[in-house]
């Protein structure tokens, strides 16, 4: 009897479990510890259990996987050997690329080949777009089409020059962008020598340190003295971007990490949400305090999937998008803020009018000022402290 083959619902659902599930004939999903999940073709081959990789899950689609799969099968039944295929391929398009003894690449061509084998590892779409809008944006038109081994201190200073006093942060994050893609042509042995866009090299004699006038911005946040009010109003809305938003303002929690909440995360009895550190900015396990109110908001959710608070399609979170405009609907006619400033709304309170202490109020909110030792033996997260810390603020946020 031939084994089911799972849903693209079933599978979206799996992507949030570790291990290696069977989504259908010789098609294998993998979910590694850090949550990043990828494609396998299993098969047998001369007695010998094989595999071949098809690509991360966030790239090759369900269908597209699928298609991959019964490909492969095919040749097999032809008797293909689909593994001596694919690193014939693999050698011709290496045969394609330049080499040191050839013909140098360009800069733009060591950039393009960086992300391709470092984009799986960044969080996010926007940073990945970030990173190409940069480069081509302000190094691309000075040395772009340079080979790479032949870019110096003087064309990233020309690239930086402008945008360094008028855009500092974009400077800083373009500076090291440059910098990491000439690491790597250096590594491919395609360029030798000090790297010209290092942070401690010759642009320090060439540029000002960006701390000496760039402006440290924190994200616009409401008042702590207007949150009951605001809270309040909040909590007459009753679409799921309200209810979000109101988990973010109870908890401290980062927009990401309420937005991806997850039932299982949730130990109502103990009064703790865990969030795994591969949902944390910081990488490291968080534990937040729930207070009364909070309990009862996620309790009051439906539960027809994994996520606490899904968004319009199966297995997807809301966007952030979505919270930001429940912000800006409550705030019309008021002083601009943020989601994140609703941390900033916190963490003033906490030190403004519960006078809590410095540690208890950024453990809070994630921010472990702890050392790395201290954080392996000490298990107890001041537990009490913070309950009854968020229990205040959900109070004070009630009016009570």
């Amino acid at each position: 009897m031939a084994k089911q083959v799972l849903s693209a619902r079933r599978v979206d659902a799996l992507a949030k479990v570790q291990g290696t599930h069977r989504v259908d004939q010789n098609l294998y999903l993998q979910v590694r510890p850090d949550g990043t999940c990828s494609w396998a073709f299993r098969y047998m081959r001369d007695g010998r259990k094989r595999s071949l990789g098809l690509g991360a899950r966030r790239d090759v689609s369900y269908d597209e996987a699928r298609a991959s799969a019964a490909e492969l099968r095919a040749k097999l039944w032809r008797g293909i050997d689909i593994a001596a295929e694919r690193k014939q391929a693999r050698d011709e398009r290496r045969k394609a690329r330049p080499s040191p003894s050839t013909t140098v690449p360009s800069f733009d061509w060591c950039a393009a080949q960086f992300i391709a084998a470092h984009e799986a590892s960044w969080k996010s779409e926007p940073h990945r777009r970030q990173w190409r809008q940069t480069l081509a944006d302000y190094a691309s038109p000075v040395f772009g089409s340079k080979p790479v081994d032949q870019v110096e201190v003087e064309d990233v200073f020309e690239a930086l020059e402008e945008v360094w006093y008028e855009k500092p942060e974009t400077a800083g994050r373009l500076r090291g962008r440059i910098a990491k893609v000439l690491d790597w042509a250096k590594s491919r042995k395609f360029r030798s020598g000090d790297n010209p866009a290092a942070k401690d090299g010759p642009l320090l004699h060439l540029l000002p340190p960006l701390s000496s006038f760039q402006v440290i911005e924190n994200h616009p946040y409401v008042p702590w003295e207007e949150m009951p009010e605001f809270f309040g109003r909040l909590r007459k809305e009753e679409y799921p971007a309200a209810r979000v938003l109101q988990l973010v303002i109870l908890t401290g929690a980062r927009s990401g990490e309420a937005r991806g909440a997850l039932w299982e995360e949730f130990d109502m009895d103990q009064r703790i949400w865990t969030i795994p550190p591969h949902r944390m900015k910081t990488k490291r396990i968080h534990h937040s305090m729930l207070a009364d109110v909070t309990i009862e908001l996620v309790q009051a959710q439906p539960r027809t999937e994994e996520l606490v608070f899904p968004g319009g399609n199966p297995g997807e979170p809301l966007s952030y998008n979505a919270l930001n405009k429940c912000v800006k609907k409550l705030r019309a006619g008021q002083a601009h803020a943020t989601v994140h400033g609703m941390r900033t709304s916190f963490r003033t309170w906490a030190s403004e009018v519960a006078k809590a202490p410095r540690e208890i109020a950024e453990l809070a909110i994630s921010h472990d000022i702890r050392g790395k030792v201290e954080r392996i033996y000490d298990k107890s997260y001041r537990r009490d402290e913070r309950q009854e810390l968020m229990q205040r603020w959900a109070d004070y946020l009630m009016g009570r």
